[in-house]
């Protein structure tokens, strides 16, 4: 096994990473002290599963501020996303879709590689709590080598406007490994 120096913690969008000399992610840690994911230290790190909680200021700005949920594992690495789910906790006001979206990518947005289809229509703008277990990850079909490799996991709103008006929250349940390309 490869001995790495780390060099520093740095703060992301979203988790924290612990990178080394190279910049490879070592390891990346949410905000609630999860783990998130995995680098170098094996072949494959896995399975994995992290835990995220979009606020409401967050679920309104998806559009414009993507949250990256896990890391990009490093050079060589991908993270392969084995299944999903959403639990919504419903505050005062269900959330306004404007044709807004909810859906998590493999890398950029503009990449436009989906790993599932939007889960906001009948979750976000419901007036209880709502939850969809075992959402479908659909892949993102054949792409690019470099658009699969060291790439984070991120959520985002790809639809026509943001999200108005709701308060509640968003946890997302993320099943992974982290596998060697």
């Amino acid at each position: 096994m490869p001995s790495f120096q780390t060099t520093a913690l740095v703060p992301t969008n979203n988790p924290w990473q612990i990178v080394d000399q190279n910049n490879n992610v070592l390891a990346s840690v949410d905000p609630s002290g999860n783990l998130a994911a995995l680098g170098n230290f094996s072949s494959a790190a896995g399975p994995g599963t992290a835990k995220f909680t979009l606020t409401s200021a967050q679920l309104k700005a998806l559009k414009a501020t993507p949250v990256t949920l896990i890391a990009a594992p490093g050079a060589g690495k991908a993270i392969l996303v084995t299944g999903l789910a959403f639990h919504y906790a419903f505050g005062t006001t269900a959330y306004t879709l404007n044709a807004g979206t909810i859906r998590l990518f493999q890398g950029a947005v503009a990449d436009n590689h989906p790993l599932c289809a939007s889960v906001a229509s009948g979750l976000v703008d419901q007036t209880a709590d709502t939850s969809n277990v075992g959402q479908a990850v659909t892949g993102t079909g054949n792409v690019p080598k470099a658009k699969a490799e060291n790439v984070a996991i991120t959520v985002a709103n790809d639809g026509a406007a943001e999200l108005t008006l709701g308060d509640g929250t968003l946890d997302i349940i993320v099943k992974y490994n982290v596998v060697t390309m």
